[in-house]
């Protein structure tokens, strides 16, 4: 059996913080992580969003005579990604 382990990250709400309750899933230098605050994911981030707003350009100049919606195209793209 696989055992579970907990987000070390902690989060703040507007009375204080706690641990994060989404299940971690990477071991990052002794400490888990879930997927948001994975620091291999937070330092990826600004290259993803990046990646994004090229490709939000790129739709709109190129599918958007066709019908096709480029934001909704640009969710279907990052929550490919998102699942890598």
């Amino acid at each position: 059996m696989t055992e579970k382990h907990q987000c070390s990250e902690k989060v703040w709400f507007q009375y204080g913080s706690h641990l994060c309750e989404i299940p971690a899933i990477v071991e990052r230098d002794g400490k888990w992580y879930c997927k948001i605050h994975d620091p291999a994911q937070i330092k990826a981030l600004p290259e993803l969003i990046e990646a994004l707003r090229a490709w939000m350009v790129f739709a709109e100049s190129n599918y958007s005579g066709d019908g096709m919606d480029a934001v909704k195209l640009t969710r279907e793209v990052f929550n490919k990604v998102g699942d890598k």
